[in-house]
């Protein structure tokens, strides 16, 4: 089989067979026609999402450009040669807590921020945004930057690096509860009676890491301690971690499961028994260390709960 020429006028009949074989739907329609792109298809290797499968010259290229763009995607030459077709951004002007851009992602209606992709490096989990100055990126530029900068984004405030996972659910889940929040914000000013309690939190002589620096609302929001000296970043994890647990709270909370002794010490104060596991695994979804030694059967219902917060995402 001749080796396939981006500029040519010919069909990648390589990769065209290679996502077939991870999913058999993926051929041609009544009419003999085979798709024009790669989808986003469990299974099918990142890199090839959103890749064109026809050459420049080919007789359709226009018309399947065209039709991408009626579609809501832009259609681009990356730096590997090859064609990719990539959902269309429209700027907001409104921005997360974190520092990115809100984007109008025409091809699916819905507002974008990131559009993270997660991927494993040195043996850790990774969820790495593929939005970057406006445009998306393909999988292997959006990693190229993940190098070139060090796990560092520098479109979100803090300059800190993304944290990294034992599991790809993990890093999943995490870049879920961001999502969540987004998707469905849920952030607010504190009403009066609630900067109260914040201020008694701050006089009351506790110690700095028991200040409450958010917290649940009655009315289902979160909101954060406007007396607290956090920065962006530190803020953005504490409105992460409360939205977390907002989700449990209406779902009833977690199953029950077993502490560690370290964790029974550390959270002994925090409550009754379902809102210590709401806050363990609020924490263990959204990186936060202080979950101390999560333990297997933690880790698990912690992908139950990924797993039903993307279904809720995708009603």
């Amino acid at each position: 089989m001749a080796r396939f020429d981006p500029e040519g006028g010919g069909y990648d009949w390589e990769t065209a067979k290679q996502v077939q074989a991870v999913d058999p739907s993926f051929g041609p329609d009544e009419t003999g026609h085979w798709p024009s792109r790669v989808p986003k298809i469990p299974g099918v290797p990142l890199d090839l999402v959103g890749l064109e499968l026809k050459g420049r010259s080919h007789p359709t290229f226009q018309q399947a450009t065209i039709a991408n763009e009626q579609l809501g995607y832009n259609v681009r030459r990356a730096g590997d040669g090859r064609y990719y077709s990539q959902p269309k951004l429209i700027p907001t002007g409104k921005f997360t807590p974190w520092g990115r851009q809100f984007y109008k992602n025409m091809a699916t209606g819905e507002l974008s921020t990131e559009l993270a992709m997660t991927f494993e490096s040195n043996g850790k989990f990774y969820s790495w945004p593929t939005i970057w100055d406006g445009r998306v990126l393909t999988p292997k530029e959006a990693m190229e930057r993940f190098r070139k900068h060090k796990g560092v984004d520098p479109e979100t405030k803090g300059g800190k690096p993304v944290p990294g996972f034992a599991t790809e659910a993990e890093a999943q889940a995490h870049a879920s509860s961001k999502f969540q929040g987004l998707q469905n914000p849920m952030q607010r000013e504190p009403f009066p009676s609630e900067r109260d309690f914040f201020l008694d939190q701050e006089t009351s002589g506790l110690p700095p890491e028991k200040v409450a620096q958010g917290m649940m609302t009655e009315d289902d929001n979160v909101t954060l301690n406007p007396f607290s000296l956090l920065g962006p970043e530190q803020q953005s994890a504490v409105v992460d971690n409360e939205q977390v647990r907002l989700f449990l709270r209406k779902r009833g909370g977690t199953q029950p499961f077993d502490l560690t002794p370290e964790q029974q010490m550390a959270f002994q104060n925090y409550g009754e028994p379902q809102d210590i596991r709401d806050t363990i695994i609020a924490r263990t979804l959204t990186g936060d260390d202080s979950a101390l030694n999560v333990t297997p059967e933690q880790r698990a219902v912690s992908q139950v709960i990924h797993q039903e917060m993307n279904r809720t995402e995708r009603r």
